[in-house]
């Protein structure tokens, strides 16, 4: 069984200012990096675990 999810915002790197460049890609690291409740990683650990593909653009 598979089930795809796809988050689209309007924002990213295409969208920053010169002054903003690399916000965008700063904030996909944290995203997937911890919570309070998860650390090191658990959560990218997890998804790779069930196989889930992650990935940006």
């Amino acid at each position: 069984m598979r089930a795809t999810l796809a988050l689209a915002v309007k924002a990213g790197s295409a969208l920053e200012e010169e002054d903003e460049r690399r916000i965008a890609h700063i904030v996909e690291h944290l995203a997937f990096s911890a919570t309070k409740k998860y650390t090191n990683h658990d959560i990218v650990k997890f998804l790779e675990s069930i196989e889930a593909e992650l990935g940006a653009c």
